[in-house]
């Protein structure tokens, strides 16, 4: 597994780093300090996962730009914000809207953080749980693999089609709009409106982030993201 680390934190990269190598012994890390930096790393690297800070010293939340440019050149990378700022539903949710998995707090306890990056890595979209609630709980009697990332969900469990169920991947993984997503599957753009009507009943919702929501809070895993290569 290839992880892209961008953070203008020396340290706070090794520390991380160190992490992630006990977490998984076959892991590459990949090192930026800035945003132009990650880009440039992501056009030439296979990339599985990208941890990105969202704010760096004098320059403001330059990680949200890099983040809608990294999925606009990039629309498979799966980019995760790993922040110290304070947050709340709207920034979170703004985070998601622009395409990244999650939304995870630096301050996070050494447990729950593995946790949440080993949720991601299965297809869990992160969202604190100050963000969703007590939903986040409902994750423990999943079952996981022999690495601890969690087994995928069966479509037809939570009543969608192994389409809709795609489509959902499409859009939690990757942000991507009604007409990317028929773009990506060969399908009419009308089609995807179809299927996500269904999918909103099926999860009793009516918008995408309370859609992202409803999945943290019943624990559905949709798979891990595909691997971007440049």
């Amino acid at each position: 597994m290839n992880v892209l680390l961008v953070d203008d934190h020396a340290f706070m990269r090794d520390g991380v780093a160190l992490f992630l190598e006990n977490m998984f012994p076959s892991v590459t890390i990949f090192h930026a300090s800035h945003c132009n930096e990650a880009h440039e790393i992501a056009g030439n690297q296979t990339l599985n996962l990208v941890l990105m800070d969202l704010s760096f010293s004098s320059r403001g939340n330059e990680g949200l730009d890099a983040l809608v440019e990294l999925k606009r050149e990039f629309g498979l990378l799966c980019v995760v914000i790993f922040s110290g700022v304070d947050y709340d539903q709207s920034l979170v949710f703004d985070v998601l809207r622009k395409g990244a998995m999650g939304f995870v707090p630096k301050n996070l306890p050494r447990e729950e953080f593995e946790a949440a990056l080993r949720q991601v890595i299965s297809g869990f979209p992160y969202i604190p749980a100050s963000i969703v609630g007590e939903g986040q709980k409902l994750l423990a009697p999943c079952r996981r693999k022999d690495n601890g990332c969690l087994i995928t969900s069966d479509p037809a469990e939570i009543g969608l089609t192994d389409r809709q169920f795609e489509i959902v991947r499409l859009l939690v993984h990757h942000g991507m709009t009604n007409n990317e997503i028929a773009k990506s599957l060969g399908i009419t753009e009308q089609t995807v409106k179809n299927h996500m009507s269904t999918i909103f009943n099926t999860f009793n919702v009516g918008t995408r982030h309370k859609l992202i929501v409803e999945i943290n809070k019943r624990g559905t895993i949709l798979g891990e993201p595909a691997a971007h290569s440049p």
